[in-house]
């Protein structure tokens, strides 16, 4: 035999072994659960619909014999949203059934409510056939085949639908199975025509006749009729049954008149309502009044009526028009009669199957009430079949069996049953009260004393704590940790955490004496006792010495400097101080930071910055040797120049022993300056030959004594000690100037002065003495007061800032309130891309409206930041353009979703218990679910690796970036870099640093370009630094692997060894590969604590149990898995040290791998129970929806980012799965989704384009 003829013979086999399992009486379908109520129902021969009216046909049964007594009923339906009046209906009956009442045939109905259903019944005794035929005229053997397919079609039902379909696929393959073998040649011979023909004939001739089909007829008056006519078989003959309902067609709806929503809450879980489908919503005009449904019906309870509020005590009056949208609740009774006292009724285990008189039905030792509880079998003693009775089975895996938990009263399905963090075997271990989350009643949870170390046994008044951060390693320089006594409702609330420049930007590595992170300290309330330590790496710093002075230093918010703290003591590496409130600390060594405040930097000028100067210069004999080329003379003609025109003056006066005035203050400089060319020094043999400097001192502050400008200043320049004594005494000159505001710089010349009284004038004004051995020198050193006079209010750029503290800024020797020398190099006469400016950042605002100039009481001088001057701030957006806000609005409002509204609804059910009650049923355990479908989350759809590397990676890139501004302003303040050479490497890293900050996640080629430019820059005028630096940020992102998954030591310990190695051998050095391998762990690190995050969140402040409890559990899993991932990628790594390492870490994926782990050993079988594994999906997908909102909430950057994605992708996934519960499952479903008669889910394609097209425009990069 032929491989063809041998398919041929198969599939005739299976065509024949169908169609007669379909011909000649295929076995009846099991009922649903949820039909028992309708057993019996007369089956729908056809349905027609128009203006809202709804007209059925039906009959006690498709097909009679003569003798019969039939039942045909017909009903009429208002679904429409106002009422329909002048309703009339009547029944047209074959000629072979009689009507045993004629006036049964038809019914005037008059004015019909919205909702409102009528139902009428002919009784009729079938006679001998007539001649009417039914006219689908089908005589004999056709007629005989066609009479099941015409029992079977006409009642509507879903699987009477499924079975016509399998009826037509089959005849479809016996026409085909037909020409195959009638097909099959001879020599010379074809198919037989006749064959063919008979066979059309069968299948294109019979399966019209018993299509049901309704008319609509609107009449050109104000009548409308609308008809409805299907098929009855009579001794095998079908016969046509038909019915019409009249009534007044309707006007159009007026668009003025509000149309309401009219809802039904069932109240009940709906698989166990048996005719669910009656309670669709529907519209309805307002000022319409609703007709009373029919009652649902229920095999577990009763139902007491219809309610208009939650509480069920407002009964619903159907009397009274809708005004608005409108939900109406059904009340139920339950009879709650429990014979064998297994906390399981009996309705519910009549239902169920279990045995009501039997409290332990399959014996396994758990109750019939407890198992359903458990959503295991009653019927069952291994309901998985693993081998594992129910009774022993750890379903919430907290080390205590479902027995063992029932008989303690824990809770079998949550792992922490009083919600403590301490799971219930941990607790029985530990003798603690698991039904107790504080079993001292101290006020303190059991986990949190046995976390401080407290005994949880044991009552206490308060609470000795500790915590600490990470630990000092090699790239941890410094470490911290306080030591506090706390009242029980602060235990929980310490923290100390590492705090970064954006958290704290007081706080920066550039800081002199800067040793290591800052860490802030936070309770709930004040501390009382509190003690805090910093620890150190001694290895690097050593102990203290002479050069060497560790102290702790906190941010005084109020005066946005560092202060440091009093009494603190030193013990080896460690430095210790109490305090009284909590702040954000550091520790810095005093040496140098100290030694950064000691340049002398004077304040800035007062009032407008006018000044007023009196040159006092001595002409005695002397200076013809001392300044022969009268140098004097010309350096003050320079001063002269430099005064601000029509703002500052000056004045001129000489001096032997006797004064004289040879220029009162004027503006005029270039009669100052002829006055100072017009000085001629003394022949030496005069009455006033020799030198007086009191007198010259004295007729300066005379001219001084009635000027008005806020700055005064008198340069003395002289060359010798006073010839006689002083004709006034130079205290009282000091005392003088003193009172006046002048300052008196003092120039010594030669090598004969008073330096001794020079200096002390100088001193007591707040001036300067200046030595000059010859006259050569006077132009430096008048450079120098120019510096500290005129130049304190010169402003070359007028950008407010002074040139004089622009070149100290430049040179790194004027600090920033914490003393830091960020700003080290930068020139603020120029903008960033070296271009003469007052707008360093081009950001709009001048730079001396970014930085202040402040001067403490002490006299010390620093720069204030109010806003950044190296980086602008985003522009404003333009209101016509995107606006990100609105589609984060779309994302996070649960009013726009179905799935949420799905939820509380159940989750208001007050028969809602019985979803897990009757899971079983159905093949679906809640806690599994919800377990599996947070597994499933975080495996499928949580942020992947790849959506965050580029984030870390930038952040890498900024943390080094600004690290290495810190090395480049160090070397300028130390002098061990050439400050034209810095200066364009500070502004190239300023200019990345902008652009990063500003960009999109993505580090473009270009921006890669330009830092590895600026790494060879920085690594030529600082040799060694870059290494450094970007080694530290790559063993940092790699240790967080260890303090992420700390609970997990074994594995730890390993991973600390990897990590150890990273910096110890890395001898080649590259660094963007560097930074991108550190974006890479950063990004397992990330998407590890978003996860880990999330799972706390719901573990916290989920609003279903068995969400929390699986929350809990899995949170437990991760972290245990993801050390285990790393050791295991250590493990095969062989530990090898370097840059190998960790790219070999990050090629390995070890965050999935740790979810991978935890979804193994998570035993999900899905595929059973659909519709209630849906439910429980979408409750569990809008917990993490919620949970991710709290958390976009509370979040910034990266951890925004992905928390926002995370709400997007549930927006979807619930939406999906609301669908899907609300859709039709089984064959049948499937079958009327295959021929469009299904349910509609059109809606949620729109849904979920909305979602993701908002998504897109944010940039987030979901996984579904």
């Amino acid at each position: 035999m032929s491989l063809s003829s041998m398919r041929a013979k198969a599939a005739l086999f299976v065509a024949s072994f169908a169609l007669a399992a379909l011909f000649l009486g295929a076995p009846a379908r099991p009922a649903l659960a949820d039909e028992a109520a309708a057993a019996g129902d007369a089956p729908v021969l056809a349905e027609g619909s128009q203006d809202g009216l709804v007209l059925s046909v039906t009959a006690d049964k498709g097909s009679y014999a003569v003798g019969d007594a039939a039942v045909i009923g017909f009903s009429v339906e208002n679904d429409g949203p106002r009422a329909a009046s002048n309703v009339s209906v009547s029944l047209n009956l074959p000629d072979s059934m009689k009507a045993e009442d004629p006036g049964s045939l038809s019914a005037s109905i008059g004015t019909m409510a919205v909702g409102e259903r009528r139902t009428f019944e002919v009784r009729a005794s079938v006679e001998a056939l007539g001649s009417q035929g039914g006219g689908t005229g089908a005589d004999g053997p056709v007629g005989s085949i066609l009479e099941p397919l015409g029992r079977l079609l006409p009642t509507g039902d879903p699987f009477a639908l499924l079975m016509a379909g399998a009826a037509f696929f089959a005849l479809a393959a016996f026409v085909v199975l037909a020409f195959v073998f009638t097909g099959k040649r001879r020599a010379g011979r074809g198919r037989s025509p006749l064959t063919v023909l008979l066979v059309v004939a069968l299948v294109a001739g019979t399966l019209p006749s018993f299509e049901p089909t309704a008319k609509a007829h609107a009449d050109e008056a104000s009548g409308a009729s609308l008809s409805a006519q299907a098929s009855v078989f009579v001794d095998g003959t079908p016969q046509n049954v038909g019915a019409v309902v009249s009534y007044d067609a309707p006007p159009p709806l007026d668009p003025a008149v509000p149309v309401h929503s009219v809802g039904y809450m069932l109240g009940i879980s709906d698989v166990l309502v048996s005719n669910r489908d009656a309670f669709e919503p529907r519209d309805i005009v307002e000022g319409e009044r609703l007709a009373r449904p029919e009652d649902p019906v229920s095999p577990v309870a009763d139902f007491a009526g219809w309610y208009a509020d939650m509480a069920l005590t407002q009964p619903f009056d159907f009397d009274a028009p809708i005004v608005k949208d409108t939900v109406l609740v059904a009340k139920w009774v339950m009879d709650e009669t429990d014979s064998d006292n297994d906390g399981l009724p009996d309705g519910q285990e009549e239902f169920v199957g279990s045995d009501p008189h039997s409290p332990d039905t399959d014996g396994d030792g758990l109750t019939d009430g407890c198992e359903v509880e458990l959503g295991t079998s009653p019927l069952v003693p291994d309901t998985d079949g693993d081998g594992v009775s129910d009774y022993d089975e750890d379903y919430d895996m907290d080390g205590l069996s479902n027995g063992r938990e029932i008989e303690l009263g824990t809770d079998p399905l949550n792992p922490d049953t009083d919600g403590d963090d301490l799971s219930d075997g941990r607790e029985m271990e530990l003798g603690t009260d698991p039904l107790n989350p504080d079993t001292d009643g101290d006020g303190v949870d059991d986990a949190s004393e046995v976390l401080i170390g407290t005994d949880p046994l044991v009552p206490a008044e308060s609470f000795p704590s500790m915590v600490s951060s990470e630990p000092v390693t090699e790239d941890n320089l410094v470490a911290a940790s306080v030591k506090v006594e706390l009242d029980a409702p602060q235990v929980g609330t310490l923290e100390v955490a590492r705090a970064s420049a954006t958290d704290e930007p007081l706080v920066d590595s550039s800081i002199p004496g800067y040793m290591g992170a800052a860490y802030s300290f936070t309770v709930n309330g004040e501390p009382r006792d509190a003690v805090i330590t910093f620890s150190y790496n001694q290895d690097v710093f050593g102990l203290p010495n002479d050069g060497f002075s560790p102290s702790i230093y906190y941010v005084n918010h109020e005066t946005g400097t560092l202060d440091k703290l009093e009494n603190q003591t030193r013990e080896g590496n460690t430095v210790s101080a109490p305090v009284t409130h909590f702040s954000t600390y550091v520790l810095i060594n005093d040496v140098p930071f100290g030694k950064a405040w000691e340049a002398d930097i004077l304040p800035p000028m007062q009032g407008n910055g006018a000044i007023d100067m009196v040159f006092a210069i001595d002409r005695s004999k002397s200076m013809n040797y001392n300044d022969a080329a009268d140098l004097r003379k010309l350096v003050s003609k320079q001063f002269v120049d430099k005064l601000k025109e029509g703002v500052d003056r000056a004045g001129v006066v000489t001096f032997t022993r006797k004064a004289q005035v040879d220029s009162d203050l004027s503006f005029d400089k270039e009669a100052l300056k002829a006055a100072v060319d017009g000085i001629v020094n003394d022949s030496g043999y005069g009455a006033y030959s020799g030198t007086d400097g009191s007198a010259g001192i004295s007729a300066a502050l005379e001219m001084l004594a009635e000027s008005d400008a806020p700055n005064k200043f008198v340069l003395f320049l002289t060359d010798g000690e006073d010839s006689s004594p002083p004709s006034i005494p130079y205290a009282d000159i000091e005392a003088t100037a003193q009172a006046q505001g002048v300052a008196v710089y003092t120039v010594g010349l030669g090598s004969d002065p008073d330096k001794e009284l020079l200096m002390q004038i100088a001193e007591a004004t707040g001036g300067k003495y200046y030595e000059a051995k010859a006259g050569l020198d006077l132009d430096e050193i008048f450079d120098e007061i120019e510096g500290e006079t005129i130049d304190l209010t010169l402003d070359s750029n007028a950008d407010g800032i002074p040139d004089y503290y622009n070149e100290r800024i430049k040179a790194g020797t004027m600090l920033l309130s914490n003393g830091s020398r960020r700003l080290a190099g930068i020139d603020f006469n120029l903008d960033k891309d070296g271009n003469p400016s007052d707008d360093y950042d081009h950001d709009g605002v001048k730079n001396g409206d970014e930085l202040r100039i402040v001067t403490t009481p002490a006299g010390g001088v620093y720069l204030a930041m109010d806003s950044d001057p190296l980086t602008a701030p985003p522009e404003p957006s333009d209101p016509s353009e995107y606006d990100p806000s609105r589609d984060t609005e779309t994302l996070l409002n649960d009013a726009l979703y179905c799935y949420p509204a799905a939820v509380a609804e159940k989750r208001d059910d007050f028969l809602g218990a019985l979803d897990a009650a009757l899971g079983f049923v159905f093949g679906a355990n809640k806690d599994t679910v919800t377990r599996g479908m947070l597994v499933d989350y975080m495996s499928d759809y949580a942020a992947s690796t790849k959506a965050a590397e580029a984030a870390c990676e930038r952040d890498a890139m900024i943390d080094v970036l600004e690290q290495m501004r810190a090395a480049i302003s160090t070397a300028i303040a130390d002098g061990t870099a050439a400050l034209d050479n810095a200066n364009g490497v500070v502004n190239d890293i300023n200019s990345l640093l902008d652009r990063l900050l500003k960009s999109a996640p993505d580090v473009s080629l270009e921006i890669r370009e330009r830092f590895e430019t600026v790494v060879t820059t920085v690594e030529e005028i600082c040799p060694g630094r870059v290494y450094t630096v970007t080694t530290r940020a790559l063993s940092v992102e790699a240790r967080r692997v260890v303090n992420l998954t700390a609970a997990a030591q074994g594995a730890a310990d390993e991973i600390d060894r990897l990590t150890n190695n990273v910096t110890a051998t890395m001898t080649a050095f590259d660094a963007l590969s560097s930074i991108t391998t550190c974006g890479k762990v950063g990004a397992n690190n990330a998407v590890f604590s978003a996860n880990a995050e999330m799972l706390a969140d719901l573990k916290e402040n989920g609003s279903d149990d068995n969400v929390r409890g699986a929350a809990g559990t899995v949170l437990d899993m991760l972290a245990g898995n993801y050390a285990s991932a790393m050791w295991s990628i250590a493990g095969e790594a062989g530990l090898a040290a370097g840059m190998a390492v960790l790219e070999f870490f990050v090629s390995k994926n070890p965050v999935g791998l740790a979810v991978v782990s935890v979804r193994d050993a998570v035993d999900v079988v899905f595929g059973l129970g659909e519709h209630y594994e849906q439910g429980f999906q979408m409750l569990c997908i809008d917990e993490i929806t919620s949970s991710a909102r709290r958390l976009h909430a509370r979040s910034q950057g990266l951890e925004r980012t992905l928390s926002l994605t995370d709400v997007a992708q549930t927006r979807i996934l619930g939406e999906r799965a609301c669908a899907g519960y609300e859709s039709v499952h089984g064959i049948a479903g499937a079958f009327l989704e295959l021929i469009g008669q299904g349910y509609d889910d059109s809606w949620l394609e729109g849904r979920e384009s909305m979602v993701r097209a908002a998504a897109g425009r944010l940039g987030l990069d979901m996984a579904c």
